[in-house]
């Protein structure tokens, strides 16, 4: 008897099963059909702009109410995490992350909560645009060249500048770095100057000038040829060295140097004369001397121009010699037997009286185990421009050290050198150590730093202060990038300053793919900020 009323239960049960299934069959109308509208949303977006997208939903013929009630998020899509950013039906959000995000934006229907609908992920490109931070100017794996930005407001490096703005890296190793504060520039409309802050990059074989602005909508501002629009078959030649000083821009080619200076957006055509540059250059802007050496006829020159912001003429030093400025020194500027392997400016005193000076390390022809150390007046024997005093007529040099292997090793033999831009102090750099030499005082120390990891050799130093106002980093120190072969990679170590003496290793290092060349730090344009621009590109 249980058996069967059991049997009775089921077939019971079965009929109303299939009854209501029938119903719901019948009676039951299909869910609306929800669209998601999101309007224009750009391929690339500037860092630390404002992203906001006001979504338009609509519901299918199917919707029996025409009042809707919707609810939203959004949500930044990780690789292993789903980060929601906004419940607001208009999405207004910062982009604070350099790099590529997915954006995903999921709808509810609140009159059929049973409906969720979600949209297929967006990818939003931003490039990073600010003038305050960290800029490396790198060798990649294949020779050719790019830059890095580290900036200070910003979570994520911005990698490979150069290849994601011209879709590919400048051809040939990094050559020049440098920053100008007003990059003379025509936009869409030729008769509009624009001044924007702008980054310029030489490779062997390419160049580039980039707006790191935001005030602008170009973003690449030149290429290598459009910086000789007298002649574009100029940019063809292979360039040696480079500088960019507040308004002022030389760089040396295999014909010859080639100046823009203030109010050209392009160079002139190469100045004139019998003369090979291949080291680097020491001036103060536009209407001061450039001041170089000449390897193919062993000898000190400047490049000098009349205020007309034309095109530069080469002077040479004569062999005369002033009695107070020379120090008593008279040691030639020309036909000097060798060749300069470094040379770089500093500041003699300071504030409004401080002279620029410049240090040059130069190697005799045929003599392996030694260094002359050449003191150079710029601001007083170079950059005059009246009188007794003009460009050229007295020799530059008016100090000099004999630098031996014996006693300065290191030295003699470093692969990297820069100054001190407040005191006279040479740092050098061989594998992974950097040493100082105090030219006052004849102090030689071979163990500056000497923390360093044993596989990583350094590629650059440079003291560099960023203490210009209340947003920069308060950095007075030594910049030292090292590379690492085995895995191709940069490090940036940053060294405060403690008097002359002593370093703080700051607790961030920069880290990259490629080997680091130069290293730049980039200001908000201020009034000091410019004017001390000759010091640190």
């Amino acid at each position: 008897m249980k058996s069967y009323i059991s049997y009775c239960l089921l077939i019971v049960l079965s009929a109303m099963t299939m009854y209501s299934c029938s119903d719901d069959i019948e009676y039951v109308k299909p869910l609306p059909e929800m669209n998601i509208d999101l309007g224009t949303i750009n391929e690339v977006y500037y860092f630390n702009d404002n992203l906001v997208i006001e979504p338009q939903i609509t519901l299918g013929e199917n919707a029996e109410s025409t009042t809707h009630d919707f609810s939203f998020e959004w949500s930044l899509v990780g690789e292993s995490n789903i980060e929601v950013i906004s419940q607001e039906n208009i999405l207004n959000y910062t982009l604070d992350s350099i790099g590529t995000i997915n954006l995903l934006l999921e709808v509810t229907d609140n009159n059929t909560s049973i409906i969720k609908s979600s949209i297929n992920t967006i990818e939003v490109v931003m490039n990073g645009t600010t003038n305050q931070g960290w800029y490396v100017l790198k060798e990649t794996l294949e020779g050719k060249t790019d830059i890095d930005g580290f900036y200070l407001i910003a979570k994520n490096p911005d990698y490979n500048i150069v290849e994601r703005l011209l879709g590919e890296s400048l051809e040939g190793a990094p050559v020049s770095f440098a920053f100008s504060d007003r990059y003379h520039y025509r936009g869409m409309d030729p008769f509009e100057w624009q001044y924007p802050a702008a980054l310029m990059a030489f490779s062997k074989n390419g160049g580039v000038v980039f707006n790191i602005a935001n005030q602008y909508d170009e973003r690449v501002l030149a290429g290598l040829e459009d910086m000789f629009f007298l002649d574009p078959s100029q940019s063809e030649h292979t360039i040696n060295s480079g500088l960019v000083c507040n308004n002022k821009v030389v760089i040396s080619m295999d014909d010859g140097c080639y100046a823009m200076n203030s109010g050209n957006p392009a160079f002139f055509p190469a100045i004139e004369g019998d003369y090979t540059v291949e080291t680097s250059f020491v001036s103060k802007g536009s209407y001061y001397p450039t001041f170089t050496y000449d390897s193919k006829n062993e000898r000190f020159i400047a490049f000098v121009n009349d205020y007309s912001s034309q095109a530069d003429t080469l002077v040479v030093f004569n062999d005369e010699y002033d009695s107070y400025y020379n120090n008593g020194l008279q040691i030639s500027a020309n036909n000097m037997n060798g060749q300069v392997i470094f040379m770089e400016n500093t500041l003699h005193g300071s504030g409004w009286s401080a002279d620029t000076y410049a240090y040059a390390l130069f190697k005799e022809n045929g003599i392996d185990n030694s260094l002359i150390l050449y003191g150079l007046d710029y601001d007083n024997l170079v950059a005059t421009t009246y009188g007794t005093y003009k460009v050229g007529n007295f020799s530059p040099i008016n100090f000099m050290k004999q630098m031996d292997a014996a006693t300065y090793p290191m030295l003699v033999d470093a692969d990297e050198y820069t100054l001190n831009k407040s005191n006279n102090v040479l740092y050098f750099a061989k594998g992974n150590v950097v040493g100082s030499y105090n030219v006052d005082y004849d102090e030689y120390n071979e163990s500056f730093i000497t923390n360093i990891p044993a596989d990583e050799q350094v590629t650059f130093i440079k003291h560099i202060n960023t203490a210009y106002e209340a947003t920069d980093v308060n950095f007075n120190g030594l910049i030292v990038a090292t590379y690492n072969s085995t895995s191709d990679t940069y490090k940036v170590y940053r060294y405060n300053f403690n008097g002359l003496n002593s370093l703080t290793l700051q607790d961030e290092v920069l880290t990259g793919q490629g080997k680091a060349e130069k290293i730049l730090y980039v200001s908000p344009s201020t009034y000091y900020w410019p004017s001390d621009l000759f010091l640190y590109n």
